[in-house]
């Protein structure tokens, strides 16, 4: 069987290697040694070191039985003097073999010792020219990739070679490797090669995903925010996000970014769904959060979380004068802390009520302000008579009164202790108009925030694409963004564009009275920034990058090519075959030159169909597996060949209707099929909790091996006695079929030179959710999904990581991905990251991983 049969296929810290090819490492014979300060191989350790001292002996492995030093910097060596006088060196170097040999020292030490550094000049032991022109020890891989781009790596404080290993701990030698070092004798593999480096080779990413990271670095989703000092806390997907001012540095404080829930606790612990409104008080954060229907309060200094109205799960319009849990919320929206005199509550838009939550009872008491729940429309006059149409945007006002940006009737309205009043804008008449009052226009209004250091309101209009500037007099202009015209550019007042503003953040010293506006699409997802206004409508956009909007499939090369929703990968010696699932192509990427070409299908006709080239079709292309000739696709419920000589487009096995049944060619059936892999006599399918095997050639038969329809589950056995669970990633090494079984967060395997086949779990546990590194049942896994083979190593793509596996002792080290961050990141492995990804191949031509980032519409090199 060679590799390229091996299918890796699909859904959707940091241990690790070397570079391709390591610098360090060598065998005297097909790897020699590139680095000149490292021009010997020392064939025993198998390891690139400085020459032996004397003369020619530096051009080769020559023992000259010179100066035993080896270190000075005529071989390479550091420099070990760094603040010494020119002349002591000039003695030095002198005085031993090498400085007669090799010539005078070089020039940097001279530098070093007589003047400022240079950005080249600072010997490896001090490779960074710091502050006053000194060298200095490296603080960041950054600072090391920039001196040298073949020491991108700060370990020990001096800039090195990518390594291997570092930290693994090898159980035969009961050693760990050390820092910088590849020989044999410290229990790193002179093999290992990989780094976790990543880089996004065809496509455009889209900025989406989740990140924590600093200012346009970080990918969020901002909906609602409040300033709290020199922080910014911000209700995002499932999560409470905080951003540090003036850095834009952001976190997530509490909540989960993979999973939504109810739980009180711990910021860690603590479990949200869909929180909308946030407001501050100084010592604590209000968040409605509307996919429970209740109001959270979470203490600032440390995010510990308390549900203090409202019941999870439970929605409803109830009042509650002895108790806030008695009460319940049906369609929760913005909210606004106010105290006043006598009075600390909050105020909380729900449906088209206002309701209030008084924060000086220990219960909590909720009543309703003004409005009803149920009961739209537009009315002003006394509070129980008011009406409202589904308000988003609610403050306090500097005197006691609330605004309401009432986003249903286009208008702003004003609360005081007996009535509602419109202070701007016509009920029903969006339009754009500035003006006074009722001659004011509108359209949407979402947020609305009270600055008491301009002493105005400013509203997020979002149906304007503008930010709105409104005085407590009901005159009202537009700061900046042009009306009707959206888009995410910054600038000066109409030069400026905005995707949708939506909450709004005013009120801190720390912005000098400037605001911030989360800015987004809310029903594309567009946008995804923070933007900063200033007090003159000057834009800049302070955190998050501008979302892509989606495009149909282009062929192009590297990054001019686009993708819609690439899922399944297949290598072979000519570069890389991809299943286009949106636009139902199948299409080719040259690993050579990065050009991308649709080799079969037509974009957008989404059909099964035999034939060639554009003229064959596919309904719902999903995994693939590249064979001798051939490449295999897994389509809707059947599996189809590629020809690769002649574009021909063939369906072997199932058919346009999904069901798992057993037989030859049309009348087999796939019910979920996902990931393919072969042993060169059978394609092994994974199928909605079973193994599916099918022979190649005619008459194509396809048997279950494992599992039973229907009966999902994680149980270790034989036959329908075993259970598994969906979208399992498949490959075969040897005579054994690796399954990564998502559903159970578990990496199982199957013997297939013994029948009748057993499934048995060989990494993590079964059902056990996770992301430890360790032997066998110690390590956890997340959501593994699909899997590639290099002839050395076992890699599982799990969720946003890359995991290695070592097959002989099975244990699970990570290569790259990020805990804080889903998002198409490139970078080392300290700072790569994954998005939403499906399918992991391996090319033995280039000798990296290949990755498809679905949810970002590229593909991925892993070096």
């Amino acid at each position: 069987m060679t590799r390229i049969w091996t299918l890796l296929a699909v859904v959707a810290l940091t241990t690790v290697g070397c570079e391709v090819p390591n610098p360090l490492y060598c065998d005297g014979d097909t790897r020699t040694c590139t680095d000149p300060q490292r021009p010997y191989c020392n064939v025993p350790a198998r390891q690139c070191q400085p020459a032996p001292d004397g003369g020619a002996a530096d051009a080769g492995p020559v023992t000259d039985g010179g100066d035993a030093d080896g270190a000075d910097a005529a071989d390479g060596g550091p420099v070990q003097d760094a603040g010494a006088d020119a002349t002591s060196d000039a003695q030095a170097d002198a005085a031993s073999t090498d400085a007669t040999a090799d010539g005078p020292a070089p020039a940097q030490d001279a530098s070093v010792d007589a003047g400022p550094c240079t950005a080249t000049s600072c010997p490896d032991s001090l490779p960074i020219c710091g502050a006053g022109g000194v060298c200095r020890a490296c603080a960041s891989h950054t600072e090391c990739e920039q001196r040298d781009g073949t020491k991108p790596v700060c370990i020990l404080q001096q800039c090195r070679p990518s390594v291997c290993g570092d930290g693994y701990t090898d159980l035969a030698r009961g050693e760990v490797c050390d820092d910088g070092n590849t020989d044999n004798g410290d229990g790193c593999d002179p093999t290992c090669r990989w780094t976790g480096t990543v880089t996004t080779i065809a496509g455009k990413a889209t900025s989406g995903g989740y990140c924590d990271d600093v200012g346009v670095d970080a990918r969020i989703a901002p909906r609602y925010a409040a300033i709290d000092g020199s922080a910014v806390f911000f209700t995002d997907g499932d999560t409470i996000r905080k951003m540090i001012l003036p850095s834009y540095a952001v976190t997530r404080f509490a909540g989960s970014m993979y999973e939504s829930g109810t739980a009180d606790g711990s910021a860690a612990a603590a479990r949200f769904s869909a929180p909308t409104g946030i407001a501050s008080d100084g010592t604590f954060l209000y968040v409605a959060d509307a996919g429970n229907y209740t109001i959270r309060r979470m203490l600032i200094a440390d995010g510990s979380t308390a549900t203090i109205a409202g019941a999870a799960g439970q929605s409803g319009t109830a009042d509650d004068a002895t108790s806030g849990l008695n009460a319940r919320f049906s369609q929760l929206a913005g909210l606004a802390w106010f105290k006043n005199g006598s009075t600390n509550a909050l105020y909380i838009l729900d449906g088209c009520a206002i309701r209030k939550v008084n924060l000086d009872l220990p219960n909590f008491p909720v009543s309703t302000l003004a409005g009803v729940v149920n009961g739209c429309g537009w009315t002003d006059g006394g509070l129980a008579s008011a009406r409202f149409a589904g308000p988003q945007g609610i403050t306090a006002g500097g005197y006691g009164e609330i605004y309401v940006a009432d986003t249903g009737n286009h208008v702003i309205r004003k609360i005081d202790a007996s009535q509602v009043t419109t202070l701007c804008g016509a009920a029903g008449q969006p339009g754009s108009a500035d003006g006074t009052g009722g001659a004011a226009r509108f359209k949407s209004p979402a947020a609305i925030t009270y600055s008491a250091l301009a002493s105005s309101l400013f509203v997020a209009d979002q149906g304007n694409f503008t930010v709105r500037q409104v005085g407590t007099d009901g005159v009202v202009n537009t700061l900046a963004g042009a009306a009707g015209l959206s888009g995410t550019a910054d600038g000066s007042g109409t030069a400026a564009r905005f995707r949708g503003p939506a909450g709004l953040a005013a009120g801190s010293n720390t912005l000098a009275g400037d605001l911030l506006v989360p800015d987004g699409d809310p029903f594309r997802g567009d946008g995804r920034t923070f933007r900063r206004v200033t007090e003159t409508g000057t834009v800049t956009t302070v955190a998050g990058a501008p979302v892509l909007a989606s495009t149909t499939s282009i062929d192009g090369t590297g990054a001019s090519a686009r993708f819609s929703y690439p899922w399944g990968l297949a290598v072979a010696l000519d570069g890389l075959y991809v299943t286009d699932h949106q636009t139902c192509l199948l299409r080719h990427l040259s690993l050579g030159d990065l050009s991308v070409s649709t080799i079969a299908g037509t974009a957008n006709h989404c059909t099964m169909s035999d034939g060639t080239g554009a003229a064959a079709s596919f309904l719902n292309p999903l995994g693939l597996l590249a064979g001798p000739g051939s490449v295999y696709v897994v389509d809707s419920g059947a599996i189809r060949e590629y020809v690769t000589g002649t574009s021909a487009v063939l369906t072997r096995a199932g058919s346009t209707s999904p069901g798992i049944q057993d037989g030859n060619g049309f009348a087999a059936g796939f019910a979920a099929a996902r990931h393919i892999a072969s042993d060169g006599t059978y394609l092994y399918v994974s199928d909605s909790g079973t193994i599916r095997r099918l022979t190649i050639g005619s008459p194509w038969t396809v048997a279950t091996i494992l599992g039973q329809p229907g009966l999902w589950g994680g149980l270790d056995g034989s036959g329908t006695s075993a259970r598994l669970g969906v979208q399992m990633g498949v490959v075969v090494i040897g005579t054994t079929l690796y399954v990564a079984d998502p559903l159970n967060s578990a990496l199982r395997a199957v013997d297939l030179s013994v029948q009748p086949y057993t499934i048995t779990t060989v990494a993590g546990l079964l059902g056990a959710i996770g992301t430890n590194d360790g032997l066998g049942p110690a390590a956890r896994f997340t959501f593994p999904s699909s899997l590639a083979w290099d002839d050395t190593s076992l890699f599982v793509l799990d969720a946003a990581r890359i995991r290695q596996v070592d097959l002989a002792t099975m244990r699970v080290t990570t290569l790259a991905g990020r805990s804080d961050c889903l998002a198409v990141v490139d970078g080392d492995h300290t700072r790569a990251a994954f998005n939403a990804t499906t399918s992991l191949v391996y090319s033995p031509t280039t000798g990296h991983l290949y990755v498809a980032d679905t949810a970002e519409d590229v593909i991925r090199e892993i070096r």
